[in-house]
């Protein structure tokens, strides 16, 4: 489908980059708490991409209700077949701002957080420092600035994975030469942002609380530990060679993600199933040979397992007895 909203009569400095997919109602709410926002409807500094990756709802007649209130600020394109993670790499393409925020359809953006990006983006367009927003996820309040790889995934860790912390300058992208060559991965953001700060050291992490995120009917769809240990580590260990990441840091970083990560994923699958839909067939097997040659790091995964696993199990239980109580309350006073 042709661009509807394309303007490239005033500078642009911001643009929401969204990628969407079936979510018409979540991606409504999510453009509503955008448009909302005072300096989205005074100024014309701020754009919102949309990159439809041929959603079979109504998402193209959601999105054209608010093309015909704020015209080109809405820019829409819609793709011919899903090109699955590919739409990450087009949807920044389509933003014509010079600083491109990337955007989950689920986010509901807070009242001034596009004054916050606005004046983060002025205070380094200088010397256009590598921009992450963790979104109160890290230990420290507001900013922190930093320089490389090493020290970036030591702050971060896996939260940098996270597609709504990323961000880049548009001249930055444009000399990416193949922004998706790893989107087989799954993991395209995390690729792009460890090069960017490979070649320019320094970052500023943002640890501004800018969005929450509205529920989506499950959380997963995607096999855990394909992504976030074998992808993840494969992209983190490129940079062991060159030395930008120590070894030291990335065996503590692996150990870190599948304590506070896979395992807790895996365990919420199976307590959970009608919300969290984590793939992890022969999981045990594939952390076993993983970490073959760390036994003593098995073992602690696999008595947090077991932790996990009644952490999860004396919850179920609890919440069946109150729902019995509640029934024989109901029973007793009902005969009463």
């Amino acid at each position: 489908m042709a661009l509807i909203g394309k303007n490239k009569s005033e500078i642009i400095v911001l643009s929401i980059c969204i990628p969407t997919y079936n979510r018409s109602k979540q991606l409504r709410k999510s453009l509503d708490s955008i448009v909302s926002q005072s300096i989205f409807r005074k100024a014309n500094k701020i754009q919102v991409v949309i990159s439809d990756n041929c959603s079979s709802d109504d998402t193209q007649a959601v999105v054209e209700e608010y093309f015909k209130k704020f015209g080109p600020k809405i820019k829409y394109s819609r793709t011919e077949s899903n090109i699955l993670d590919r739409n990450i790499e087009r949807v920044l393409s389509l933003g014509d701002g010079q600083f491109l925020k990337l955007a989950n359809d689920t986010l509901i953006h807070l009242e001034g957080s596009l004054d916050y990006y606005l004046r983060l983006i002025e205070a380094n367009f200088r010397f256009k420092n590598v921009l992450f927003f963790s979104n109160g996820l890290l230990e420290f309040k507001d900013e922190y600035s930093g320089s490389g790889i090493d020290q970036f995934v030591n702050v971060t860790s896996y939260y940098s994975t996270w597609i709504a912390s990323f961000g880049v300058w548009k001249s930055d992208f444009e000399l990416i030469d193949d922004f998706g060559k790893c989107s087989h991965l799954h993991l395209i953001q995390l690729d792009n942002l460890l090069a960017l700060i490979q070649k320019k050291k320094e970052f500023v992490i943002s640890n501004v609380i800018l969005f929450d995120i509205q529920e989506s009917s499950k959380k997963g769809g995607f096999d855990i530990i394909s992504v976030f240990l074998e992808n993840y580590s494969l992209i983190l260990s490129s940079y062991l060679k060159s030395h930008d990441l120590y070894v030291s840091t990335y065996e503590k970083e692996l150990q870190l993600v599948v304590k506070k990560f896979i395992i807790n994923g895996i365990m919420l699958s199976i307590f959970y199933p009608s919300k969290f839909n984590y793939n992890y067939k022969n999981g045990l097997v594939r952390l076993f040979r993983f970490f073959s040659n760390k036994p003593l790091f098995l073992v602690q995964c696999f008595l947090l397992a077991i932790f996990y696993f009644f952490k999860f199990l004396t919850k179920k239980i609890l919440t069946a007895m109150k729902l019995w109580v509640l029934f024989l309350f109901w029973f007793y006073s009902f005969f009463e």
